[in-house]
């Protein structure tokens, strides 16, 4: 299973059933290069490595899509990050486009494919691989945990106060709720004792 799902042979659905993809006709090469170009219309810009490190192709395999790309009109590159000597590729559409400045706040669990693209740069700025808060693209503040519809772990906080009522919130929105660590401590005692009164002698 661990080989067949990063493949694309086999996938998930709803009710954590496996089934296999069907086939729909592509090459291994048409296939390939259908993922690329979708990952640059989800994300906009890739370089070389990053876009390896994303999609698990070897890199003269990424180059030879990357070239094709270009060709084609759908990418243009160039040292397109500021303070940077990467090479990037980004879709050609895009290039000068102009875009709104956004500064709404988002929570970002490590789980979400943005995080896994953003890896580096929370790293860098949160000193580990955490759940981060976005406001707008900048890095307002991380924890360790997450906030799904079972449930939502947020430990170790680091960020502003209201930084923190948006992540309440934003588990509110899932009909969880976030719990103090003095009423997790309290569960795992009531839990202990009932343990205890349940199994009599085993201390």
């Amino acid at each position: 299973m661990s080989l067949l799902m990063p493949r694309s042979a086999i996938y998930l659905d709803r009710s954590s059933a496996y089934y296999l993809v069907p086939d729909n006709g592509m090459t291994k090469d048409e296939a390939t290069e259908a993922v690329i170009r979708r990952h640059f219309e989800d994300f906009g810009i890739f370089s070389a490595e990053r876009l390896a490190q994303f999609t698990y192709f070897r890199m003269g395999t990424i180059r030879s899509v990357l070239a094709k790309l270009e060709d084609e009109g759908f990418l243009i590159k160039g040292f397109l990050r500021e303070g940077s000597s990467t090479l990037y590729w980004m879709l050609a559409a895009d290039h000068g486009r102009k875009i709104d400045k956004v500064r709404d706040l988002m929570v970002l669990n490590t789980q979400d494919n943005l995080h896994v693209y953003f890896r580096d740069r929370i790293k860098e700025q949160c000193g580990a691989t955490e759940t981060a808060v976005f406001r707008g693209t900048e890095v307002v503040g991380s924890f360790k945990g997450k906030i799904t519809a079972s449930g939502a772990k947020v430990e170790e906080f680091k960020g502003a106060a209201d930084v923190l009522r948006f992540v309440k919130m934003t588990a509110s929105k899932y009909g969880v709720s976030l719990r103090k660590d003095s009423e997790r401590e309290s569960d795992e005692w009531d839990s202990m004792e009932f343990y205890l009164k349940s199994n009599p002698g085993i201390m």
